[in-house]
């Protein structure tokens, strides 16, 4: 471990200036393939990861950027590659690294749990090399998920006693797969964790058929801090119907505007409604613009009144809401997102090299 992280350190250091560094005297002539080689050697991680992360799904060979990626410094930069590599298929170099036991135990876990059936072997070889439970955890889950002798055991004893990391992926995980023991530790645990675990807590019972992790959540959504409302719009997003659908338009009833607006995008973004993401586009309020230009970009193929919608709102003020936007503009024309390849942010800049080098959406 030690060897690695000077490894980086070293790395880094003699790495080429980060992308914001090189990019003005290249303006808007640079190659989206450039932006992204540039964004993965830059010293934020904010930066290199969703570069690594784009090159894992557009190159030819994505491996080469799954290795690296995997052996990051930062957990969050190897996470991003562990999503990227399964999205594209490219599981054998993370089975390997899975076998190697290295690297931060939530991000093992993670891209154990979405390497499943593939990564087996390593699985089942180190999942208990943890003596600690809340490093276990992640990596006993996706033992659990594969039905391995004792690991269900392991995860409902350390959720019933509360050591559960504070890791999104791993609770949302949690609501994958039921088995008893599972589902009375959720409710067990849902009600003595700190409370933003506990609504994750609650998505994850309610996904697995309990309906007292419903009864949480919709207490949660009459709670005077609207972030803590928005926080079960963000968290019901991919609950099965009726579930789902149900808090969406409660959230919708209770308010305030900003959480009804997001609500609404997401409830009708479940059926591929689009009717409202023009306005939601143009709305006063960034985070619902931002949750719009997500919204376009789960469509296949939006249709001309959103694409004009996109393309206006690449020029938006903020720098979350252009990310987002350049990211679902696959059908927008291309002379008008290599715009932003020269945009003031590397993450936008990012954004918009993915989308040109993945193409129009099939």
């Amino acid at each position: 471990m030690i060897a690695l992280a000077f490894a980086a350190l070293v790395a880094c250091r003699h790495a080429p200036p980060p992308a914001e560094a090189v990019r003005a005297p290249i303006g808007e002539s640079i190659a989206p393939r450039d932006i992204l080689l540039q964004g993965a050697d830059d010293l934020s991680p904010t930066v290199r990861g969703p570069a690594l992360a784009a090159l894992i799904a557009t190159e030819v060979d994505p491996a080469p950027w799954v290795r690296r990626g995997l052996v990051d410094p930062d957990p969050d930069v190897a996470r991003l590659a562990a999503k990227a590599a399964a999205s594209r298929g490219t599981l054998a170099p993370v089975t390997k690294w899975l076998s190697e036991g290295l690297g931060d135990p939530s991000v093992r876990g993670v891209a154990a749990r979405l390497a499943g059936e593939a990564a087996r072997a390593p699985i089942a070889a180190t999942w208990k090399r943890d003596t600690d439970p809340w490093a276990r955890l992640p990596m006993a889950l996706a033992a659990a998920h594969l039905d391995l002798p004792d690991a269900r055991n392991d995860v409902a004893r350390s959720v019933s006693q509360g050591v559960i990391p504070w890791d999104q992926d791993l609770l949302a995980d949690l609501g994958d797969v039921a088995w008893p023991e599972l589902i009375d530790a959720l409710a067990q645990a849902t009600r003595t964790a700190e409370p933003d675990v506990a609504l994750d807590l609650a998505v994850a019972s309610l996904a697995l058929g309990d309906t007292r992790g419903e009864t949480v959540l919709r207490k949660a959504l009459t709670d005077p801090d609207p972030l803590v409302r928005l926080g079960v719009v963000d968290r019901t997003q991919h609950l099965p119907d009726p579930a789902g659908s149900v808090l969406l338009r409660r959230a919708i009833a209770e308010g305030p505007p900003t959480v009804a607006a997001i609500a609404d995008i997401v409830l009708r973004a479940r059926s591929e409604d689009s009717r409202a993401l023009p306005d939601a586009l143009a709305h006063d309020d960034s985070d619902v613009r931002a949750e719009a230009a997500r919204a376009a970009g789960a469509i296949a193929r939006p249709n001309k009144t959103v694409v004009r919608a996109l393309v206006d709102a690449l020029d938006d003020p903020e720098v979350t809401v252009r990310r987002h936007v350049a990211a679902a503009c696959r059908s927008c024309p291309a002379d008008d997102l290599r715009t932003r390849l020269a945009d003031d942010d590397a993450t936008v800049r990012i954004a918009a090299a993915r989308t040109l080098l993945m193409g129009p959406a099939p």
